[in-house]
């Protein structure tokens, strides 16, 4: 049995990591590396996620290697998949938030990050989702509004520059919580990335 939790666990920690790897990382490598052009260019960088969402993000563990279940009342419950995981949806959304408040200053390239709230899509038919994701979605699919209804707000947003980066559904500013904007933890999130990737953000 106290193998099995091991094998578990590894198991736990891969998924997690995939989702970071997939989700997060390879959008900062991306964005990174393609600055230069879209500065000379006057681009942006569209990320959609969930901006503003997020209340808070362990600095210390940034890659959920303790963060693995949730909790109902106190009572630890683990998550029914990986892309279930409240921890794993609430990290994604402080990291792109992070993105969006420091890629302009860092890159001189605005990165917005976008709620695109309800959208109907067909999402859960070509990704690995968990059982509470894909339930999400098909609700969606009923009461959200089209893609292409949807597609004109990043469209306008990109061409206006508004003064912020973090986006609502409507076009509205989707303000960053309290504790996503704190310097120190921007910095660490950063840093972060810089280290595990070996690429840093600049100007040249």
């Amino acid at each position: 049995m106290k193998a099995m939790n091991g094998i578990s666990g590894l198991c736990l920690e891969i998924e997690l990591s995939r989702f970071l790897a997939l989700s997060c990382i390879s959008r900062y490598i991306i964005a990174a590396k393609l600055a230069a052009a879209l500065r000379r260019g006057d681009g942006a960088i569209i990320s959609i996620k969930a901006a503003g969402v997020a209340r808070y993000l362990d600095t210390d563990d940034i890659e959920l290697k303790k963060s693995k279940t949730t909790s109902f009342f106190g009572i630890p419950i683990p998550p029914l998949t990986i892309s279930d995981n409240p921890a794993n949806s609430m990290r994604e959304s402080a990291i792109h938030d992070v993105f969006a408040q420091e890629f302009e200053t860092r890159a001189g390239v605005p990165y917005y990050h976008f709620y695109p709230g309800l959208v109907s899509t067909n999402a859960v038919n070509n990704n690995e989702v968990g059982f509470l994701v894909s339930y999400l979605f098909k609700i969606a699919s009923f009461i959200g509004i089209t893609p292409s209804q949807w597609a004109p707000v990043p469209v306008s947003v990109v061409l206006n520059r508004p003064s912020y980066t973090t986006v609502s559904q409507k076009g509205t500013e989707a303000p960053v919580k309290s504790a996503i904007r704190e310097p120190e933890l921007r910095n660490k999130v950063m840093a972060f990335f810089k280290d595990t990737t070996g690429v840093e953000l600049g100007r040249s």
